[in-house]
């Protein structure tokens, strides 16, 4: 090897793909939409990327019989935002400042009656005035009045929200009843979460990475579906292989269905072609159970994964592009659920679950910040230093709390990484999680696929540097000291066996090169030398 020689290398972040449901896509008019997403430009990827939403609600809350939600920020997906943003929430917001303000102003209930039903024709709201009923007075009522008035009451019916017995305040009452319940019915749309969990994944990884413009990580974004993603992939084959991502996230779930481990069999194909890590999901419905509190009904989960059940699955622990499939479990929630613990900044309502987050985010999340910290993605292990900080913590198990949808015990852990399983890890009343173990589907160290495909990721990008002319015999040499500065340029000392043989070929045909060298074990804690061809 040439010691000595300098290069300036090409600037190449650390990349990492994204396919999640971020926007509702046809299936028949599917075309991959690709964008960047950092922390500076999160709110423009949104605006970009998410299209409108159409949440149907009943037509006595709404008389439309849909709310239709087009975020443009991240903010946008908090009930203060949606009030003022979603047209008929606005309506409401309105109508309820207008009846808070009528009191003062000395209005009497008759006209605010002709006033509500001039400007706001539209909303269901019985506005009789009972006979000999005294007019309201002007606003004198407590804040716990108030709040009282907006309380959507649990096992209160629409009927009792909607009556207008009581003046100005108890109208008041109706209209927050009414926001109460509507936005109660958006956060529990299936579609609405899936959304609003995609980004928060997104966020978490810009934020926690973090991602940031000019700086050594990427992060690219593209919607899918459950139903496009064959489609997705076959398109972004042929498009990412002269720009190969480091990482790439599936922000779906899969089970043990023979339509899912077909989708995974596609799927490993797709990460064995471009040699990617791919990282997916899957929660209890994967073993049979309704949720993570009946795992302890399973036995040993190796011997309970050898029932006949999963013939499939130990199939696709063989198939060549495993080595590149990586299995994640355990959600997460950076935020706490509507409610009590987590009351609105609107009117009271109440979510019926934490949003959870996909554990992928997670994975790419500790892989951004082990780059960050050590200059490569493969120490995103080491929880000491690399983890999940400052996430909500919600309750568990009774009395408990935690950030992780559960807390699996030790012996757990091992039992699903010894089912080449990768798991994010939480602690009871910790606001953190963390990686302690990994492997791809195969059972190959998941760090070694990262590492190799950094390494053939730089070495593709240097051919337009320093071409391939088969007469430069100085090609074995100058690849030789870039590789070294790529070690030094991520804050390593290169291998002191670094050797890039590289064969006679003839011209017009690509030239063999024999590539060899031990990983230091900063990067790679492994003794063992690799070896490999390229054909240049």
């Amino acid at each position: 090897m040439i010691r000595g020689m300098h290069m300036d290398l090409p600037r190449i972040p650390f990349t990492i793909l994204a396919l999640a449901p971020f926007s509702e896509v046809s299936e028949d008019s599917f075309s991959p939409e690709i964008i960047g997403a950092s922390l500076d430009t999160l709110d423009n990827a949104i605006d970009s990327l998410a299209s409108t939403l159409f949440i149907p609600v009943s037509k006595d809350l709404c008389p439309a019989g849909i709310l239709p939600f087009k975020p443009s920020g991240i903010k946008d997906f908090r009930p203060q935002a949606m009030v003022k943003n979603i047209p008929y929430l606005k309506s409401l917001l309105d109508a309820k400042e207008f009846i808070e303000q009528a009191g003062p102003k000395g209005l009497s209930d008759e006209q605010i009656v002709r006033l509500l039903q001039e400007d706001w024709p539209d909303l269901p709201l019985d506005l009789t005035i009972a006979p000999g009923e005294a007019p309201s007075q002007p606003e004198e009522s407590s804040a716990v009045d108030d709040l009282l008035a907006m309380v959507a009451v649990p096992g209160g019916t629409g009927a009792e929200a909607r009556s207008g017995k009581g003046g100005a305040r108890a109208w008041k009452g109706q209209v927050g009843s009414l926001m109460a319940k509507l936005l109660e019915i958006i956060f529990a749309d299936e579609t609405f979460r899936l959304t609003e969990a995609s980004w928060k994944g997104v966020e978490t990884l810009v934020r926690q990475g973090p991602v940031k413009q000019e700086e050594g990580i990427a992060l690219n974004i593209c919607p899918i579906s459950r139903d496009v993603l064959p489609a997705a992939m076959d398109s972004l084959i042929s498009s990412l292989a002269d720009d190969m991502p480091n990482l790439i996230l599936i922000d779906l779930p899969f089970d043990n269905s023979t339509p899912s481990m077909e989708l995974l069999k596609k799927i490993a194909d797709f990460a064995a072609t471009l040699l990617v890590p791919t990282a997916v999901w899957i929660g209890p419905r994967f073993f049979h159970i309704q949720n993570w509190n009946e795992l302890k009904k399973l036995p040993y989960l190796k011997h309970y994964l050898e029932d006949a059940a999963y013939a499939k699955w130990r199939k696709l622990k063989e198939h060549p592009g495993s080595e590149w499939l990586v299995m994640t479990t355990n959600r997460f929630i950076i935020r706490e659920p509507y409610g009590e613990g987590n009351p609105p900044r609107t009117v009271f309502f109440e979510e019926n679950e934490p949003l959870w987050i996909s554990p992928v985010w997670a994975l790419g999340t500790l892989m951004a910040k082990s780059v960050v910290k050590y200059g490569w993605p493969t120490r995103f292990t080491d929880y000491r230093n690399i983890a999940l900080s400052n996430l909500a913590v919600g309750p568990f198990g009774g009395k408990e709390s935690a950030s992780t949808e559960t807390v699996f015990s030790e012996e757990r852990i091992m039992q699903f990484v010894e089912s080449n399983i990768t798991v994010l890890a939480g602690a009871l009343r910790k606001d953190s999680a963390f990686i302690p173990k990994e492997a791809t589907l195969s059972g190959a160290s998941l760090k070694f696929q990262l590492f190799f495909n950094r390494i053939i990721g730089y070495l593709f990008s240097l051919k337009d540097e320093m071409g391939k002319s088969a007469g430069d015999a100085d090609l074995g040499a100058r690849l030789e000291a870039a590789l070294a500065e790529l070690f030094r340029h991520t804050g390593h000392e290169p291998p002191a066996d670094i050797s890039v043989h590289a064969e006679q070929a003839e011209p017009g045909e690509r030239i063999p090169l024999r590539i060899a060298f031990t990983p230091p074990g900063s990067i790679l804690p492994t003794s063992e030398r690799l070896e490999f061809s390229l054909a240049w």
